[in-house]
């Protein structure tokens, strides 16, 4: 038997044991059920933190990382072992994943980081200790709360979030990453703002998915910027924070769908040009707009800010980790049939039929207006732009009238509906690419 097998048979016995031992120490001294799933995630996060030491490939990371997995849906699956042994996971009130996606955050993190000790330690010690101090302070302390997807959360646990995660960065950060001190101050405290949103806005158990993914790639995004284009990046993030309060104030919009706003145009701004902030921005505001022409109270639902806001990182996903272009077309053809969707379900409730044909050719033309002027300031203009931008057009033209004839199914079941038909029109957009050819 190889070192490496007896290394990872050795670090699922480990684990087994812990969790035996936590659900000993729980059951003796009759600890809260939050407390217990805390320090379960504490247990499995404080052992993979010394993962890059202990092992040298990624697929033992995915080894013991599958073995945990499927210990945790046994513990699911079969009722004995879950009143047992798993108590100190399941026997809090709220249904969540957090178990699993904790685990698979793991092995995502391992693989990307590549060696990288200190992008992959940032995000797990965000996850195992702010999250986790995060939650307990919320349980135990938290007076002040607000609503969430899926329930409440506190203030107090927010704050003490964004404080521990700060501290968490400044230290690794000054141990093991070559920037000034002003830059990593400035890192430090962006993404405890970030992170600390990310967090408040996560239901069932995403937050462990989500911060560490997007602690991820935020670091790896800046550790090789300058001081000045940090900087342009906080002012960035400040003026996004102002401007959610600013609209939050005046048209009363829900903390969730605000901040799920901030962060998906943030996470653009880091990922391309000025324009993958100003389209969504512009998109929101005729959102906006749409809710003044129904002078109705705003109901703007966090599912469809975050079906969109999911579509477009999707898009900016696959052209800053695959390095494959024309993520800003996708991204531009996902926000005109949300756009499309939202005008012509106003447009019915004001009996506006009349309209809607008008509705969809216009937003069908903005789209490939803003697709070419953005393509012919990135490469210059020729032909094979020309008539990008008329069959880019085409293949909103479709989406918009597949929407309009199917508008009434958008009141039952309206984010199936709204994903895939973002989603498949997005991606017909890659039609006109691959018909031109990549030479545009």
């Amino acid at each position: 038997m190889s070192v490496a097998t007896i290394k990872v048979l050795a670090m699922i016995a480990y684990l087994l044991s812990l969790l035996f031992i936590i659900e000993i120490l729980c059951k003796r001294y009759q600890w809260h059920p939050e407390l217990c799933r805390k320090l379960s995630h504490m247990g499995f996060g404080l052992t993979a933190l010394s993962f890059p030491l202990i092992f040298s490939d990624t697929w033992q990371v995915v080894a013991v990382c599958s073995a945990a997995i499927f210990k945790l849906l046994l513990i699911r699956i079969v009722p004995r072992l879950r009143h047992s042994v798993g108590r100190s996971i399941f026997d809090v009130e709220r249904s969540s994943l957090g178990d699993l996606l904790f685990v698979v955050s793991t092995m995502v993190l391992f693989f990307f980081s590549r060696g990288n000790v200190a992008l992959y330690i940032m995000p797990m010690a965000i996850l195992t200790v702010a999250d986790a101090t995060a939650a307990l302070i919320g349980t135990y302390r938290g007076k002040k709360l607000y609503m969430v997807r899926g329930g409440k959360k506190s203030w107090e646990g927010s704050l003490a979030f964004s404080g521990i995660t700060f501290v968490i960065l400044m230290t690794i950060q000054i141990w093991g990453v070559v920037l000034p001190w002003t830059s990593l101050f400035m890192v430090a405290v962006m993404f405890s703002i970030l992170g600390a949103m990310i967090e408040a806005v996560s239901w069932n158990g995403f937050d462990n998915l989500f911060i560490p993914l997007a602690a991820y790639l935020f670091l790896s995004m800046t550790m090789d910027k300058s001081e000045g284009q940090i900087f342009s990046l906080l002012l960035v993030l400040i003026g996004l924070v102002s401007l959610g309060v600013l609209v939050r104030w005046k048209y009363q919009l829900s903390l969730q769908t605000i901040v799920i706003t901030i962060i998906s145009l943030f996470f653009l701004r880091m990922f391309g040009f000025i324009a993958w902030v100003w389209v969504p921005v512009l998109v929101f505001f005729c959102h906006i707009a749409v809710i003044e022409f129904q002078m109705s109270k705003p109901h703007y639902s966090p599912d469809t800010i975050f079906i969109s806001a999911g579509v477009c990182l999707l898009w900016c996903l696959r052209e800053e980790l695959f390095h494959i272009p024309f993520g800003f077309f996708l991204l531009a053809s996902t926000l005109a049939i949300h756009i499309q969707i939202a005008i012509q379900m106003a447009l019915k409730e004001q009996k506006r039929k009349d309209f809607e044909v008008f509705v969809v050719a216009l937003s069908s033309w903005l789209f490939g207006s803003t697709s070419l002027f953005y393509c012919i300031f990135l490469w210059g203009a020729n032909d094979k732009k020309l008539a990008f931008f008329i069959m880019s057009a085409l293949v909103i033209l479709t989406a918009g009238s597949i929407a309009r004839r199917h508008l009434s199914q958008f009141r039952s079941k309206r984010q199936v509906m709204e994903l895939g038909l973002s989603l498949i029109g997005s991606t017909s957009t890659l039609v006109p690419i691959l018909m031109i050819g990549r030479g545009i």
